[in-house]
């Protein structure tokens, strides 16, 4: 094991605008330790790190008839962040329409598109912004459908008491201490735990013998637009088809698997920065022996679209 410090640097011109510490754990196929920066210890909140695991429990818990008819798109949308573009939200009308669950029933609220040319469009056409444009939304239509097939009443879908949060809970709970104290942007039951925990959590996509982890490692791996979008960290890895997934968490959150060494990460931006994010997860994959396809320097622009500043990443 490898253990040192990493700082991301913001510059702007030739001063260092501001300074990021990298918190960040890698774990092997038996649960050892083989990468750890900054203090890996420290309690953090999965935000959508967790979605690949609440989408597993939705799936266990529909008709095998259905979840075989779905297409790998609408799984990724299971478990996305989506952008809202515009085919997002044409296959949630799909998936909508396969799960039997009404938009109006969806509880994760309504906010503007992450993808700005795709807010922008809608914005123009007159669009009303709902749930549905929500990056969360393929995940509660899911928990939806988990429910009408399984779990009861949706009524009360999002609480931490429902049957289907309590068995999201107890399947991660076998990993290590995992708390649900607080709630997420969506209005889910949000985990928090150390780094480890979610790095081995993480490490049970390679699992052959799941069914649904195997229906959505596919996914993953063939439709990574849609779990992420255009220009998203986690599209631009997956999509480089090397074997490594990924999905990332506000407050500069990120946790992934290299499928081919059997090896799980979690990295946290201790300041919660998401634009440190990239290069953080890039240095963390160099050390675990995955280099970048393009060694570009990450750069930063001004709403012009004009560089005006770059990224370094600094070891101790």
């Amino acid at each position: 094991m490898s253990s040192s410090e990493l700082h991301i640097e913001s510059w702007r011109g030739t001063c260092v605008e501001s300074v990021h510490v990298v918190d960040a754990i890698a774990v092997d196929h038996t649960g050892e330790v083989v990468l750890s920066l900054g203090d890996p210890t420290r309690a953090v909140t999965w935000r959508s790190a967790a979605k690949p695991f609440q989408l597993q429990v939705s799936l266990n818990a529909l008709p095998d008839k259905l979840v075989a008819r779905l297409r790998d798109q609408d799984i990724a949308l299971g478990l996305a962040s989506h952008t809202a573009e515009p085919n997002h939200l044409k296959t949630l009308d799909v998936l909508s329409k396969e799960l039997r669950v009404d938009f109006e029933e969806l509880q994760c609220g309504a906010h503007p598109p992450i993808n700005l040319a795709a807010h922008q469009k809608y914005l123009r056409a007159g669009e009303r912004i709902t749930a549905q444009h929500n990056n969360c939304s393929g995940k509660h239509l899911f928990m939806l459908g988990a429910c009408h097939a399984h779990f009861g009443s949706p009524k009360e879908y999002l609480s931490p008491e429902h049957p289907l949060q309590r068995t999201i809970l107890q399947l991660l709970n076998r990993f290590g201490t995992i708390e649900t104290t607080v709630i997420d942007g969506c209005g889910a039951p949000c985990f928090v735990s150390d780094l480890k925990v979610l790095a081995q959590v993480w490490g049970t996509l390679k699992d052959i013998d799941s069914p649904a982890l195997t229906r959505i490692r596919k996914a993953m791996l063939s439709q990574p637009w849609y779990y992420s979008g255009s220009e998203r960290l986690d599209y631009q890895l997956a999509s480089e088809g090397r074997g490594l997934l990924t999905k990332v968490g506000a407050a500069g959150l990120i946790a992934g698997i290299l499928l081919d060494k059997g090896v799980s990460f979690a990295i946290k931006i201790r300041d919660g920065s998401d634009a440190a994010r990239p290069l953080a997860t890039h240095e963390v994959l160099r050390k675990l022996g995955h280099v970048r396809s393009h060694n570009e320097t990450l750069l930063r622009h001004n709403v012009s679209g004009t560089p005006v500043g770059h990224w370094e990443a600094r070891w101790q």
